[in-house]
This record gives C-alpha cells, structure tokens and sequence, in this order.
C-alpha cells in the first residue's frame, strides 16, 4: 500500500469510527467531558448559488434551540467558495440540491467566509463577528468521500478577539436505490483555541442526505458537542438541514 492509499485507508476508517464514538454506549465522547449536558435541536438553512465552474457562493442560517423550544443562538454566514482543478465525472441527479453531489467534482476547495452570532432568548449577551479561511481536500476511497478540512477563524466575541484552529474529518457513501440516491455520512471536528493554546472541544456527527426535490436536499442527523476549559454545557442535539442549490 502506498502513501496515498495509506491515506485514503486512515481518513476512512477514522470517519467510520465517528459514528461508534457518537452512538456507543458510554462512548470516548461521553468520557471526555464531566460537566452537564444540554439537549438542543440544530435547524438550519443552506443555499448555494453557483457562480461558474470554479466559484460558488454559500448563504447560511441556523439556530440552536434549547429547553422549552426557545432558541439559544442565532448565526447568519456568507461564504465564498473557490475550487481547484475541477473534474466532470459525477453527474447531479434530477431530485436534490445538485451542488451536494458536484462537490465530489472538486478534490481541492478554498472558503472564505463570514459568520454573525447573537443571542436569541437573552440567556447571553455574547455577540460574535467571525471571519473564517477553510481549505478541505478530498479523496474517493472504494465509493466513499472522504475530506479533510483545515480552517482558522479570527473571532470578535463582544469586542474581544480571539483565534481558533478547526481541524474535521467527514465520510460520505452515495447509495442508489433506482433514480433515487441517499447519502450517509459521518465526520469529527475538533477545535483548539490557538490564543489560549489548548484544546477547545470537539464535536461527533452522523447522518443521512435526503434529496426531497429538484434543487433541494434535506439532512437529518445526531451530534454530540463537547466543550472544555469553559462553563458552557455540552451539547447533544439532534439536526436538520434544508440545502438549496442553483
């Protein structure tokens, strides 16, 4: 096995452990943390408008729902996204966001972003500006895409700035059922505050892309959140995504 294939067998097998880490009893993910929990429900928005074959904008909006169905947060991004060397082999299919399955074109994509979050319910007064740099590479290892995404962040939280390194694994397996295709998919993402050099947490998902209509593909998923070195609960949230794209 070369050093490229060795590459491809570790990206998969550890996005594979993702969902035993996530889903198992106890789990590495419940033992890494010994503060409370809190149950919350993730809706979000993304619409993707594309600009040519090597460019594309992201427009997003989610929330993070609590107790009682009151919303926590709010966050509102807009994204650039640059591709290189991009490739024509796998075709979008005629239901669903076609940019979800384009993106297995791209090996190599650049992100440049901007992300807005206030509090919702005035449980918290933090007010954040974040600019953000993402660079993923990806890999077709025996029909599953594999990335591995590397981002930093330069935040403004109420004023106060702070830097954050993003480090996330993600698998996919397209599987066709005659016309139709869903997509399973797990990831990890692990985050370290480089202005107070330590590890900040890291966050287990797993779930499945459900193309519903032409242009539009849903994703339902479960993640664990868990947050070190800081007085905020760890999240376990089930998700929902609605992806448009055009």
């Amino acid at each position: 096995m070369g050093p490229s294939s060795a590459r491809h067998s570790a990206a998969w097998i550890t996005s594979l452990l993702v969902a035993a880490l996530l889903l198992g009893p106890g789990g590495a993910a419940a033992q890494a943390s010994s503060g409370a929990v809190q149950d919350q429900f993730w809706p979000e928005i993304d619409y993707y408008q594309s600009l040519s074959k090597v460019s594309r904008l992201l427009f997003q909006a989610l929330a993070a729902t609590g107790a009682n169905d009151v919303a926590d947060n709010a966050q509102f991004g807009v994204n650039l996204d640059l591709f290189l060397k991009p490739r024509s082999i796998y075709k979008p299919l005629a239901v669903g966001a076609a940019s979800l399955v384009d993106d297995r074109n791209h090996p190599y994509m650049l992100r440049l972003g901007y992300r807005y979050t206030e509090p919702v319910n005035g449980s918290s007064t933090a007010i954040q500006n974040r600019l953000l740099a993402e660079f993923s590479v990806k890999y077709n290892f025996f029909g599953a895409f594999t990335a591995e995404r590397n981002s930093f962040d330069w935040r403004w939280t109420n004023g106060v700035y702070s830097t954050r390194y993003r480090n996330r694994v993600y698998s996919e397996y397209p599987i066709d059922i005659d016309k139709y295709q869903l997509t399973p998919y797990a990831q990890s993402e692990w985050f370290y505050n480089l202005t107070k050099g330590a590890w900040a947490g890291v966050q287990y998902e797993a779930g499945v892309q459900l193309p519903v209509f032409r242009h539009v593909t849903t994703s339902v998923y479960l993640a664990r959140q868990n947050n070190w070195g800081t007085s905020q609960p760890d999240q376990v949230a089930i998700g929902l995504t609605v992806t448009l794209s055009y």
